[in-house]
């Protein structure tokens, strides 16, 4: 009785496994998804924690050395970036990067995507000679697998850019920046969305060399182009204005910049509600505005609703 106990026992587990590990992958992408949306939402001490939750269950359910223990490493390691904790992110970006090498290969794209998030936490870091070479690395990569105008490519780009102003070279920044912008523009037409960031990256670094009329131009480009596709209240607009309100205050033009922030904020309110992040972003904006045009019982309404936000939060 006791062999045929035994028996049975080894039975059942054997049937039983398969429902247990599918459970187990289950969990471990409802926690993925989790820490998605609560990157998307800003929520970063939550989203990290979420991270760990899911990289635990990775390792148990798949192995050490699994893709989806990469992914999660990779998410981690994006959630301390997120949160100012490059030396935090640093080896979790490594791992991640080992883990894609072997399942892949040294020339796939997850590799390429890999050594590109690694690059950015050095630049991060101020590590820029490292930076510099893996973001090579990850843009030839990119061109040999996707070829030399996708959306990838652009990306890379658009971060070596970034590397090199950082570190005051701003002529091949610039260079690089107007490459990025227009591969896209080739590929997709001069009033597709997909020109928006590069439109507004271009226009940033053009504010702080002080180019203001360059930047404008390529502000209202953006939020003409955003608006025709998907109307007055995309959330990208918001940002866009954001953008143009800034540049409008480093010139003194502080009525032009009331009205960016304010039209700013009704859009965020209305499609994000009075409680996000990026309501309380704008507020403050719009605070500090109508301090420097001298309408402080204003000012102090707009920071009243900032410091209730913050005792909410």
């Amino acid at each position: 009785m006791r062999l045929l106990s035994k028996a049975l026992l080894v039975v059942a587990l054997s049937i039983f496994w398969p429902m247990l590990i599918e459970a187990q992958e289950a969990q471990w992408h409802e926690l993925t998804v989790n820490y998605q949306f609560l990157i998307l939402q800003d929520r970063y001490v939550e989203a990290v924690n979420m991270a760990k939750k899911a990289l635990e269950v990775a390792v148990g359910t798949f192995g050490s050395e699994h893709v989806n223990v990469g992914k999660s490493l990779n998410n981690l390691a994006f959630g301390y970036d997120r949160l100012g904790k490059y030396a935090e992110a640093e080896p979790l970006y490594k791992r991640s990067l080992k883990i894609a090498k072997k399942n892949f290969g040294p020339e796939h794209i997850v590799v390429a995507i890999s050594i590109n998030n690694l690059a950015a936490n050095y630049t991060n870091q101020r590590k820029y000679i490292e930076a510099e070479i893996l973001h090579k690395r990850a843009l030839a990569l990119h061109e040999k697998i996707l070829g030399p105008n996708h959306h990838n490519v652009t990306t890379c780009l658009h971060n070596i850019a970034g590397l090199y102003e950082q570190q005051g070279k701003y002529v091949q920044a610039e260079v690089l920046y107007k490459k990025a912008l227009r591969i896209t523009q080739d590929a997709y037409g001069e009033n597709h969305p997909e020109l928006g960031p590069h439109l507004s990256s271009l226009a940033l670094f053009y504010h702080s060399q002080g180019k203001y009329s360059d930047a404008e131009v390529l502000i209202k480009r953006e939020i003409e182009i955003y608006e025709n596709a998907f109307g007055r209240n995309y959330p990208y607009v918001t940002t866009a204005l954001n953008n143009l309100a800034k540049l409008y205050v480093s010139q003194g033009k502080y009525v032009k910049a009331e009205y960016c922030y304010k039209r700013s904020l009704a859009i965020c309110e209305k499609e994000a509600g009075s409680g996000h992040p990026d309501v309380l972003f704008v507020l403050e904006n719009i605070a500090e505005c109508c301090r420097k045009m001298g309408k402080h019982e204003e000012g102090k309404r707009y920071e009243t609703r900032v410091r209730n936000m913050r005792s909410n939060r």
